[in-house]
């Protein structure tokens, strides 16, 4: 999914007949959003309920298999008991790996990269906000500069799946 725009609404003086007139505007922190962002957003929500949905009920499915197998047995028959519950547990293991989460695992990319956006942000304002009279300000402001780059290439990785 692109980037979601986000939008608040302000209220201009003149809108052009000397009435005031609201206008949305684009708006980081904005409180709306255009409907086909909010079906997508709807959607990957859906997505990411499915995906918790199925790893919680896999501990309902790791307790059915611990009572099938739980039985009382001393010496041998014990021991047969304990080695069969090893075995169930590596196969609950190996169900346990099979589960995938793409949508979880995209969230949380996307998650991490808005974090390491906003420290390039950051950084980008403090470089702005440098004095012109500060000492080596163009060296300073090159680094940076360089930082802010790298910021914003590590993050595009994150939301490709790379560079965890």
């Amino acid at each position: 999914m692109s980037e979601v725009k986000r939008y608040n609404t302000e209220l201009e003086k003149d809108g052009g007949l000397g009435l005031p007139s609201l206008t949305m505007r684009s708006l980081s922190i904005g409180s709306w959003v255009e409907y086909k962002d909010y079906s997508a957003l709807e959607a990957k929500c859906a997505a990411l309920a499915a995906e918790n949905a199925a790893l919680k009920s896999f501990g309902g499915k790791l307790a059915e298999m611990h009572n099938d197998l739980n039985g009382e047995g001393t010496g041998i028959q014990g021991r047969a008991e304990v080695a069969i519950q090893q075995v169930a547990l590596e196969a609950a293991m190996e169900e346990f790996d099979a589960i995938k989460t793409p949508a979880t695992d995209a969230f949380l990319a996307e998650v991490r990269a808005q974090g390491v956006e906003m420290f390039a942000e950051r950084k980008n304002k403090e470089m702005m906000s440098l004095h012109p009279d500060t000492h080596a300000v163009g060296s300073i402001a090159a680094e940076m500069s360089s930082q802010v780059k790298q910021l914003r290439e590590f993050a595009a990785q994150l939301r490709k799946g790379g560079a965890a």
